[in-house]
């Protein structure tokens, strides 16, 4: 009767090229051979280069108080940098703050109210904002039909 040694049960990860080679966690993202010392080590590809901090928008276009696409291009541009870095936008006085250097002509009269607020430390309800800009720039005639 031919004795055949069974290897020992693997572990979850494992490579099967006799003896068993078998891999354990080294450090939170490699591995190396428990069991082969002359064997290369796995190594796990680098992450990316660029994450979602290192990203940087543009500036915002400046806004002259125009109303419509325009309008709501501008809008998104603040929200946009107000969820892209959220440590430079502790308050949302700071928000307003933010977007009222880039509004020019007619968007800067209509916004003095609000910077007058922030100049005196009062908070600013940063949705009654956004709500006046809405209803004071956008288009509200305008068909959304999505093509």
């Amino acid at each position: 009767m031919n004795s055949v040694s069974a290897d020992p049960p693997c572990p979850a990860l494992c490579l099967r090229n006799t003896p068993p080679f078998c891999l354990e966690p080294a450090t939170p993202g490699g591995f190396t051979k428990n069991q082969d010392p002359t064997s290369p080590q796995i190594v796990p590809a680098p992450p990316p280069t660029s994450s979602p901090k290192s990203m940087v928008l543009a500036k915002p276009q400046p806004f002259n108080g125009a109303c419509g696409n325009v309008a709501e291009s501008f809008f998104g541009q603040i929200l946009l940098h107000t969820v892209t870095y959220p440590e430079h936008f502790p308050t949302n006085s700071r928000k307003v703050d933010f977007s009222v250097p880039f509004m020019t002509d007619y968007g800067a009269t209509w916004s003095q109210p609000y910077l007058m607020k922030v100049f005196k430390a009062e908070e600013v309800a940063l949705n009654k904002f956004l709500d006046d800009f809405k209803s004071s720039f956008f288009d509200h005639n305008r068909q959304n039909h999505a093509d």
